[in-house]
């Protein structure tokens, strides 16, 4: 039996070379499934630019519709690019983002309001309502040893402009 999308991710967590960053966990998962998609020096907004063609099939900002296709046992990625991240917070604060981020969508979803603990043990709330997913960070502070979700990983008043693709792979097992 061919391994599932959620059992690589669990893999691919266990090694801190893929933990360490969001663009080297997302690659290595997908180049599991499908060669070509992307490539090893891609950054997370090289993979989100690559989200919007073919091999990709484009999702958009429909969380549900990625919890689906995760489903259905597509390679699913969420995303936002470097200029996307960047925003003004409700008290006029503004974030300048160094970087885009990427994570690996997969079944179960949608999440459950709650906290959830990073792997610095440090507890975060969640409103719940997106999609699970894993992904690897840049900044220790940021990572997790397990599944965690959408909304733990992206600022809240940014998620429903995370967009989502897919590479078709279930047909294909």
């Amino acid at each position: 039996m061919a391994r599932t999308v959620e059992q690589a991710c669990q893999d691919f967590l266990s090694h801190e070379k893929y933990r360490s960053g969001c663009n080297l966990f997302v690659i290595a998962v997908v180049q599991e499934f499908v060669s070509g998609a992307v490539h090893a020096a891609d950054n997370a907004d090289a993979i989100i630019k690559k989200m919007h063609g073919a091999p990709f099939v484009w999702i958009g900002t429909n969380p549900d519709e990625a919890t689906k296709q995760a489903a259905a046992g597509n390679v699913v990625l969420g995303g936002l690019t470097k200029a996307q991240m960047t925003y003004t917070t409700k008290s006029g604060q503004h974030r300048v983002a160094t970087m885009g981020h990427v994570v690996v969508v997969v079944e179960g979803g949608p999440s459950r309001a709650g906290e959830v603990t990073l792997a610095s043990k440090v507890k975060q709330a969640v409103r719940g309502g997106y999609p699970y997913c894993y992904q690897g960070a840049a900044a220790s502070a940021y990572r997790f040893e397990d599944r965690t979700q959408v909304d733990a990983v992206f600022p809240g008043p940014l998620l429903d402009k995370v967009i989502y693709a897919y590479l078709p792979i279930a047909s294909a097992r």
